[in-house]
């Protein structure tokens, strides 16, 4: 019987995998289509979506978001962009959190995006480290 740890390590290879083939033009160019932009995104949220829930957390210069199973950045890097918001973006997969840098490094905001390695059933941060928490399809 998989122990806990086998079936995470079985979620991360998945899911280093996913955003590895996230990088091909034909998944870019989907992702254009369904999101209209391309972050090598394994979230659902829209570009709509993102606007509407950046409006609901007031997100701001001096906002600090937790981004919890953040992948490849999507839709805390464009928060960064577009509020000026500090994202600290947590996820397993390596593979997802090298895009999330090198994405944040393009879009001209690696001083407001920070990549960190972790579980989000074990987070590495002290009490009242941010002002905001946002996930997308992490509890399916």
């Amino acid at each position: 019987m998989p122990t806990e740890t086998d079936r995470q390590s079985t979620l991360v290879t998945r899911f280093s995998n996913k955003y590895r083939d996230g990088q091909t033009a034909l998944c870019q160019e989907i992702e254009r289509s369904v999101f209209g932009c391309v972050y090598g995104a394994t979230s659902w949220t829209t570009k709509d979506e993102a606007e509407a829930v950046a409006a609901k957390l007031e997100l701001g210069p001096d906002t600090r978001l937790l981004d919890v199973g953040a992948g490849t950045g999507w839709p805390s890097i464009y928060w960064a962009v577009e509020t000026g918001c500090h994202a600290t973006c947590l996820d397993l997969p390596f593979e997802g959190l090298q895009v999330l840098l090198r994405r944040a490094e393009q879009d001209g905001v690696p001083e407001r995006v920070a990549a960190v390695g972790g579980d989000g059933a074990a987070l590495p941060f002290g009490a009242s480290s941010f002002d905001a928490v946002f996930h997308s399809d992490v509890f399916c």
